[in-house]
């Protein structure tokens, strides 16, 4: 086995003076019962720093205790392995792994190298521990996260689709048999606690999107007086938002977990070591949405130090075109070759493929002809019943099942989805994302993502990566354009035939003046243009221009028509595509 690292750490040192040599007899002013945890606390944090540094590993073959080892060294730090736990789980560190993807943090490292043993870390008390996921899960620590900012930002956002509502209309009271109004969504309660989706939104009228007992604000897509919030409830909604989540277990709803309640400008929660990561950096991508100026397309929200960069030119990557002529070459041999030509990391879960009875040395053919890299690979990987997912800066190969597993969060932007009828409420835009796209919801199938309105314009969505995509693909198409400005309408080029030249003559001048704002100038970007040829009139302008263009015409040649209705007023169908394009 090989390794090589490339890193340098000082070691830390840490005084903490000669306190023993204090009188014992009088209690120090300095130190508490809490005293310990906080010093740990600060350790935590020196370690947390450690794993941002960047190593490069490689293994072949190697002792999993041998990989921990050197990763240990090579930060100067020990990690302790909870070998009880993982005897347990009947997990030996004596296995061997192969690790190679190159020079990337030790957090993901760690993230990479455990994951297809079960395996998971923490650094609770300032200690860096290994131990299996199951146990990891169930180790809860506390967090308080100062939310005051992001409240601040949500408050006059959400003006436009919160509102306090009498204690008498509440949900408790009222049609939500399980707290929460009808249509709990990602709050849970509604009809028996079948969320958003549970009924359809056009079939009971005015939707009342309910937030659970926990708090008196609710959704109410069709109301006229907004009432100003009291921040608590934005807080209690964030909360909310947390326990909605089915990335991890909540006392709430599943009877074991984490909790999560509502301070004054604060959030607290209690849930497993890694979720905290992820909760904070969901916090920090919210507060980062929402004071960006501008719309987007969409914003993943990861965990605190999650490698966007590297996951971007992944995507970058996967949407080049590319041409792969692959013949009975060994399925692994063939995706290393593509990843090292595309220039990106890629990890096969071998794990998963074997519990399918997939080889990684089975042969695959693929004939492909400048597609983009992304589809060549779900084309290449669909008849072995795998996908890939971006995932902590590396692609990865896994069995589709598995991948309808990995659900991640984004934040879209759908104020510009103008295309939709102006009777769609956001909460029926919920439901046609649930009914338009490919995979499975909680709220229809008891299983799979998540959707929920923050704010008149920002949705939140848990998904898979391929829903994610045609989410935002069909957001994109419901805005006007990328920009979000309103899309130009299609020019058409119509002849019109008039009773004499010089009625002809005298349109080239009236219709422009008489049309006013509809009328696109000659010469204009949309390239709207009117001339004449004899009694012809060549327009080019919009469908809706061109009817108001007919009935001008024919109330000027109405008094001609019954003399010769084949020549006088003609209207020719048009020249070219009245969508665009010739």
């Amino acid at each position: 086995m090989r390794y090589v690292a490339i890193l340098t750490i000082a070691c830390l040192h840490f005084g903490f003076g000669n306190s023993h040599a204090q009188d014992t007899k009088k209690p120090s002013s300095e130190a508490s019962l809490s005293t310990p945890l906080r010093l740990a606390a600060d350790q935590e944090q020196r370690v947390l720093h450690s794993l941002s540094q960047r190593i490069k590993v490689e293994a072949e073959d190697a002792p999993l205790s041998e990989v921990i080892q050197f990763i240990s060294q090579s930060i100067d730090r020990e990690i302790l392995i909870d070998t009880p736990a993982l005897a347990d789980a009947g997990i030996s560190t004596d296995q061997n792994t192969t690790f190679k993807l190159g020079e990337m943090t030790v957090w993901q490292s760690l993230h990479f190298l455990l994951a297809p043993f079960q395996l998971s870390w923490s650094a609770r008390d300032g200690v860096l521990e290994i131990t299996t996921k199951e146990k990891a899960d169930e180790q809860m620590v506390t967090r308080v996260y100062d939310v005051r900012k992001l409240c601040e930002l949500l408050e006059p956002i959400s003006k436009e689709v919160l509102w306090q509502r009498p204690r008498q209309q509440r949900g408790e009271a009222g049609l939500g048999g399980g707290g929460g109004g009808v249509g709990g969504g990602m709050m849970g309660g509604g009809m028996g606690g079948g969320g958003l989706f549970s009924v359809p939104i056009h079939a009971i009228g005015p939707a009342v999107i309910g937030m659970g007992t926990s708090t008196d604000v609710f959704y109410e897509t069709h109301s006229s007086e907004p009432v100003f919030l009291d921040p608590m409830s934005i807080e209690s909604f964030l909360a909310n938002v947390m326990k909605s989540l089915n990335l991890w277990k909540w006392l709430e709803t599943d009877g074991e977990g984490g909790a999560v309640q509502a301070g004054k400008g604060c959030l607290i929660v209690r849930q497993s070591y890694q979720a905290q990561f992820h909760i904070a950096g969901i916090l920090e991508g919210l507060e980062r949405v929402l004071e960006a100026k501008g719309p987007s397309k969409s914003t993943p929200l990861r965990r605190i130090g999650y490698p966007y960069e590297e996951d971007a030119a992944i995507l970058a990557s996967l949407a080049k075109l590319k041409s792969l002529e692959i013949d009975d070459q060994g399925l692994e041999t063939a995706l290393q070759q593509i990843a090292t030509d595309a220039g990106f990391r890629l990890q096969i879960d071998h794990p998963c493929l074997a519990d399918e009875g997939i080889s990684s040395d089975q042969p695959v053919n693929c004939h492909f002809h400048k597609l983009p890299l992304g589809i060549c690979l779900k084309k290449l990987l669909e008849p072995l019943q795998l996908s890939h997912v971006v995932n902590e800066g590396v692609l990865v190969i896994t069995t589709a099942a598995k991948a309808e597993e990995m659900l991640s969060i984004r934040v879209y932007d759908v104020g510009n989805c103008h295309k939709i009828s102006k009777s769609l409420s956001r909460a029926a835009l919920l439901y046609t994302l649930v009914e338009l796209t490919s995979g499975k919801w909680e709220e229809t199938e008891g299983e799979g993502g998540q959707a929920e309105l923050l704010s008149s314009r920002h949705l939140l969505v848990l998904q898979t990566q391929q829903v994610h995509s045609e989410i935002e693909l069909l957001i994109e198409e419901l805005s006007a354009d990328k920009a979000g400005s309103p899309s130009k309408p299609p020019i058409a080029l119509r002849v019109y035939t008039l009773p004499d030249t010089e009625t002809a003559a005298d349109l080239v001048k009236i219709l422009p003046r008489i049309l006013g704002k509809t009328w696109i100038e000659n010469g204009s970007t949309d390239n709207g243009s009117i001339e004449c040829a004899g009694k012809s009139l060549l327009i080019s302008q919009t469908w809706e221009v061109h009817l108001k263009i007919e009935k001008i015409i024919d109330a000027i040649t109405m008094s001609r028509r019954k003399q010769n209705p084949q020549q006088i007023g003609q209207v020719s169908p048009p020249v070219t595509n009245p969508h665009g394009g010739n």
